[in-house]
């Protein structure tokens, strides 16, 4: 799952993967610059 700021320069955050799916694979299949911000 990704959140968007919409109203500053915070751009797109990973925040959650769905069961079964990795980090590199989200990379992979996502054209959009994008940070990770994914919980511990």
């Amino acid at each position: 799952m990704f959140a968007i700021d919409k109203k500053g320069d915070g751009g797109m955050r990973l925040i959650e993967l769905a069961e079964g799916v990795g980090e590199d694979e989200v990379r992979a299949k996502t054209e959009a610059e994008y940070t990770v911000a994914l919980a511990a």
